[in-house]
């Protein structure tokens, strides 16, 4: 048995409910919240970049500790800030968020906190939180009718409606006030916490001195196990060094945990057990208290301790989903194939996924000197999705078909960005025409399909990935038509190798052919370009080009009539090939 299995024995914890449980970490009750840079060594500075990626963005400032930021939203291991009057992003292992104020609210159910992929919002002193998270961790069922702009909650014996236009709300049939009234904001609907909750049988308190929201619920069906292990398991044998100046201590293994204190580098601490990718740990004068491993030099029996492992699976019909945690300043880099993957990593103890698991043919571990790799290949007709975090390796296995597929579909441009112009044709309109025929035929092949926008509005490219990355799509297409000199003619579409590359390159060669085939255009390449929208989303993407609108043969083709169905038709068949339904 692996080292990693005599040390960790942890449960699966209630944050395996919904996949975005996982990532992330809980946001914060208010867009803005303050925070102070601290945890830097003397004399060092924390790096402000232009984008959250570490490989692939410019620096364009720096900070020092004590300076003030204030943070819009979390985004992997970054937090989104404003610095000097731009969106910036910052490590948020360096940003103390400063408690006593709205902002500081978290929601907890059943004992797990909530990780929204929008932060809920203060109205009338009421939050508004998104209705898909929530329900999640209600165990309560949701569906949303683009057509006719509702929402539908079952659960618990209980029907609610929700009209967004106009806005009104209905219980069992019957209409009811409710204060504040559900809406929509940046194409995610938001609702009530405590109507929602209540009205479905849970027990809502608001805890002052802890600034948090408990919500008890009888919907929850998975039981948190034993997250930590007791002193015993360890008998002294397990040491740490801290390799970072002020490094906080927190009441709980989480960056939302209450900091009870700091440690600098070269403290010794006893590590008493694991939480996730947290250590319960004893320092100073019999004190107890969580930090990350990823600050920790571990030791056990004086042999250097990193580990990758301890694997939790979440399975439903349509996805496998699997969490392997570094632990103890463990990296790894990941090298995908179409067919499976390879992680190499410098970890010392690996307890790797079972080939046995029917989303995977065969896992093989080699080890070449202090380098261990990983070698997976996922079953026949199954595809996946990687990604990772501080703290994790995240991996979404999907079996073959449309059915249950998180697809986003992305309308190019809008409002005050028109796109491309010519022959009485305007790009933003027919991207959105097509993208709402999309979804309505995906939606009937049974998929689950994520809009970035339904209307004429203009979001920024990096928001569109965003709605992809947060709603944890396994899909991202991009939906755009062209314009260059008017000679240029046909489809085209793009891919990036950021992330997801084979896969991506896969997804964009079957949406190519099947737009050929569909509309009868000119092939004119599939090419990998550098364009924000796939380089910035972490799941198989595509940004398609029906036609040229300045090109004559190409307008005459967009011009004809059922041009909306044929595109839209193409993108489903594309998909189809993509997740060998045909």
């Amino acid at each position: 048995m692996c080292m990693l299995r005599k040390l960790i024995q942890l449960g699966v914890v209630a944050a395996l409910l919904a996949v975005g449980f996982v990532l992330w970490t809980p946001n914060e009750a208010q867009a803005a919240e303050r925070g102070v840079i601290s945890g830097l060594d003397s004399g060092d500075t924390l790096n402000v970049r232009d984008r959250a990626d570490l490989d692939q963005s410019t620096v364009i400032g720096k900070l020092s500790n004590g300076d003030v930021v204030h943070i819009s939203r979390e985004t992997g291991i970054f937090y989104e800030i404003s610095f000097k009057r731009e969106t910036a992003y910052v490590s948020k292992y360096y940003v103390d968020k400063q408690s006593g104020s709205r902002g500081d609210t978290s929601i907890v159910v059943n004992g797990e906190p909530i990780a929204f992929p929008v932060a809920p919002r203060n109205e009338n002193n009421q939050l508004l939180v998104p209705y898909r998270a929530i329900s999640e961790a209600l165990g309560i069922n949701i569906t949303w009718n683009q057509q006719q702009k509702t929402v539908t909650a079952e659960g618990a014996g209980k029907t609610v409606l929700f009209e967004m236009t106009p806005r009104r709300s209905y219980v069992d049939g019957s209409e009811v006030s409710v204060n504040p009234r559900p809406n929509i904001v940046s194409g995610t609907t938001m609702v009530p916490l405590r109507f929602f909750a209540e009205t479905f049988e849970a027990d809502v308190d608001y805890v002052h001195s802890e600034n948090r929201v408990f919500i008890e619920s009888d919907g929850q069906s998975v039981t948190p196990g034993e997250d930590v292990l007791s002193d015993s398991d360890f008998d002294g044998n397990l040491t740490a060094v801290v390799n970072t100046n002020g490094l906080n201590v927190r009441d709980s293994g989480s960056t939302r945990g209450r900091s009870v204190g700091t440690l600098q580098r070269g403290d010794v601490v006893m590590v008493e057990g694991f939480s996730n990718e947290w250590a319960k740990v004893r320092y100073g004068s019999n004190q107890t208290g969580f930090v990350h491993t990823y600050y920790l030099q571990m030791k056990h029996f004086n042999n250097d301790l990193r580990i990758l492992g301890n694997p939790q699976w979440q399975r439903t019909n349509n996805r496998d989903m699997l969490n392997l945690y570094k632990i103890g300043g463990t990296t790894v880099d990941v090298s995908e194939r179409a067919d499976g993957f390879t992680i190499t990593t410098n970890a010392t103890d690996i307890d790797a996924p079972s080939s046995s698991e029917r989303a995977i043919k065969r896992v093989r571990v080699e080890t070449s000197g202090s380098t261990k790799r990983i070698h997976v290949d996922v079953a026949d007709g199954y595809h996946y999705v990687y990604r990772e975090t501080f703290g994790s390796v995240f991996l979404t296995f999907l079996p073959p078909g449309l059915e249950g597929k998180r697809i986003v579909i992305d309308a190019g441009h809008g409002a005050k960005d028109p796109g491309a112009r010519a022959n009485g044709l305007v790009e933003k309109e027919l991207a959105l025409d097509i993208s709402l025929e999309a979804e309505r035929i995906l939606e009937a092949a049974g998929a689950d399909v994520i809009m970035t926008r339904t209307t004429d509005e203009f979001l920024e490219l990096t928001q569109r990935a965003d709605i992809a990355n947060d709603e944890f799509a396994d899909a991202f297409i991009s939906v755009h038509l062209n314009a260059f000199n008017g000679t240029a003619k046909g489809s085209e579409t793009f891919w990036h190798g950021a992330s997801s590359g084979p896969n991506s390159e896969k997804l964009a060669h079957a949406i190519q052919d099947a737009m050929v085939a569909k509309l009868g255009t000119h092939y004119r390449r599939v090419a990998e370009q550098n364009f924000s929208v796939i380089r910035r989303s972490s799941m198989p993407s595509t940004l398609i080009e029906f036609a040229f609108l300045d090109n004559a043969e190409d307008a005459a083709i967009v011009k004809r009539p059922g041009f909306t169905r044929d595109a839209a038709d193409a993108i489903k068949i594309g998909l189809e090939d993509f997740y060998h339904v045909r």
